[in-house]
């Protein structure tokens, strides 16, 4: 199915679609507004030495630049347990801030030896109080193991004045993505279980007595490929078979036996769109392929199927072929071919392949 089919449907159907698409929208819309803003208090700490000797203090420079384990071991303190415990604790006896919700980050600024220690919260004052409290604690624990390193804030944490999240806008977008694609799902949903227009009426596109795709398959993408062939200006044929005694297009003795006819459908070796249309008919959809061709590939399987059913000498049963080309928005070929499209596009299964006059070329 291209493009096109799909807007067609979506046009059919646009009322599921806008319901699909307004629902989605508006449950989405909905969630993403409800969200509160998200703010970040951020402060940076320097890592050096504890030593003022000068030759410890180039060692000590040299052993931290070459081992990052140093920077990360601080980043781990910094984000533990026992240092918001800390911090908790240092606050019960200061002001009063609600640290629930604020959750505490810390990261090496990539390159330096600086490290970040953050906090994310709805209320910007006390995510700013929280950071501050989280970075005296860490450097009090880091300076009190009296290692060979220490740390020392660099920029304390601020209020800060806008939120970093959450992105509304990119929300929103997806969400509109999201309630496209439930619209278009729904408007094909419903016309996949519409008894009129689905594609596979009742569940079932295979004509139980050869096994080839049946009418009303067969119809459908009839419709399909014409529409494509329209748009895109290529050749399509159709070519048919009909088996009967006597003349095979005027006849009112078609072949009917499933057996017989699932061998002819199997003798023909034909790809593609394969369709048994009733009334000993085969009808086979060529894309891309002009009359011409189409009634010798019709005349090859017709002369197959006749070998098939008339063995030993004797005859049984005439084998008619027949074409017919869409170009131009409209049909040319031979006329028991594009009686039988007619008989099938408009729905009438009681007409007979000699009953109406068509276009012939």
């Amino acid at each position: 199915m291209e493009l096109t089919h799909y807007l067609r449907l979506i046009l059919r159907h646009w009322l599921s679609f806008a319901v699909g698409v307004i629902v989605t929208v508006a449950v989405g819309a909905a969630l993403i507004l409800s969200r509160p803003d998200i703010f970040e208090s951020k402060g940076t700490y320097v890592v050096r030495p504890t030593s003022v000797d000068s030759s410890d203090v180039v060692r000590a420079f040299d052993t931290l630049i070459r081992g990052v384990e140093i920077n990360a071991t601080y980043v781990a303190i910094a984000r533990s347990d026992i240092i918001r415990d800390r911090a908790k604790a240092s606050l019960a006896s200061g002001p009063d801030v609600d640290t629930r919700g604020l959750d505490v980050d810390a990261s090496v600024v990539t390159g330096t030896n600086i490290i970040s220690i953050s906090v994310r919260g709805e209320d910007p004052e006390a995510a700013a109080i929280y950071a501050e409290q989280i970075g005296q604690e860490t450097v009090r624990y880091v300076n009190d193991l009296r290692d060979v390193f220490q740390l020392e804030q660099l920029d304390p944490p601020t209020a800060p004045r806008s939120p970093v999240g959450p992105n509304r806008r990119l929300d929103l977008a997806i969400t509109i993505i999201l309630g496209l694609g439930v619209g278009t799902a729904l408007a094909i949903g419903i016309e996949a279980l519409s008894p009129r227009t689905s594609p596979f009426p009742q569940l079932n596109v295979i004509d139980t007595k050869t096994g080839l795709y049946n009418d009303a398959y067969f119809k459908l993408r009839v419709e399909e490929e014409s529409a494509r062939a329209g748009v895109f200006g290529e050749p399509l044929s159709f070519g048919m078979i009909r088996v009967a005694r006597g003349d095979p297009w005027e006849s009112d003795q078609p072949l009917s036996d499933s057996e017989e006819l699932r061998g002819v459908s199997s003798a023909l070796g034909i790809a593609g769109v394969v369709a048994y249309v009733g009334d000993g008919t085969l009808a086979v959809i060529m894309p891309e392929v002009d009359l011409r061709r189409a009634r010798e590939l019709a005349a090859g399987w017709a002369d197959s199927a006749s070998l098939r059913l008339n063995r030993n000498g004797t005859k049984h049963f005439d084998v008619g072929s027949g074409a017919c080309e869409y170009r131009n928005k409209r049909f040319t070929g031979d006329r028991q071919v594009q009686q039988v499209i007619d008989r099938i596009v408009d729905g009438d299964r009681e007409a007979r392949p000699g009953a109406t006059t068509a276009v012939t070329a």
